[in-house]
């Protein structure tokens, strides 16, 4: 083997020194950048589901609030207060065998307290009389019969030349929560199931007919409606 070969070998063979100012450069790795951006778009989505959640959850908790706070109820969280009203009705003659149905209309009665908006009615009494047009004849019969929306209702009977009753309906399903308009409906049945005939002249010859009696009623009521200045 020649000397040049010998001295080429051992040139090739000798360790090459790195400077220190030399840079030491590596190629990004695809793989590490696909895996960033699909944990970023992971990350986000996460993200956007939480807010939805937490709106939502938001939105219910304020309802449930401005339902259930300070007796605030109903559309715009309007303030429910309890009120009360009455009038007087006096009643057209109610012929024997008859019924007159007579329609309560709260609306018409509040109007000038509280502006008609009578809601959420849960307590009425009617209070009826009536006495014998034809003084001096047999007992008479008069039926009364307070009813409202829902069915519920109360009578009573008297029997004789005058008669009174009392009738009170009180409903449990009807509070300051809600607004639940149930101020239509209801009425006052009145029926004369008897009117005694009156006889007279000699020997009781000549009978007078009863036609049928005149009546009257009180009605009171009780309501949760809308506290105008609590809007």
């Amino acid at each position: 083997m020649s000397m040049g070969y010998r001295k080429k070998q051992a040139a090739a063979e000798e360790p090459v020194e790195i400077g220190e100012q030399a840079e030491y450069y590596e190629a990004p790795r695809k793989t590490a950048g696909k895996f960033s951006k699909k944990m970023l778009i992971a990350v986000v989505a996460v993200v956007v589901i939480v807010v939805v959640a937490a709106t939502a959850t938001f939105a219910l908790t304020a309802k449930s609030s401005a339902s259930d706070s300070g007796g605030k109820k109903g559309p715009g969280a309007l303030n429910m207060v309890e009120k009360s009203g009455s009038w007087s009705y006096k009643g057209a003659p109610v012929a024997v065998k008859q019924t007159f149905e007579y329609p309560l209309d709260f609306k018409a009665a509040a109007g000038n307290s509280s502006g008609g908006n009578v809601t959420n009615v849960f307590k009425v009494n009617a209070a009826c009389s009536w006495t014998d047009d034809l003084a001096g004849s047999e007992p008479d019969c008069m039926f009364f019969e307070l009813v409202a929306p829902d069915g519920t209702n109360k009578s009573a009977d008297t029997e004789g030349s005058s008669g009174s009753c009392s009738l009170n309906i009180q409903l449990t399903n009807m509070t300051n929560k809600a607004i639940n308009d149930n101020s239509q409906g209801w009425k006052l049945k009145v029926t004369c199931n008897k009117a005694g005939h009156k006889d007279k002249g000699p020997f009781g010859r000549i009978v007078t007919p009863d036609n049928g009696n005149d009546w009257q009623a009180k009605i009171d009521f009780s309501f949760y409606g809308v506290d105008a200045a609590g809007k």
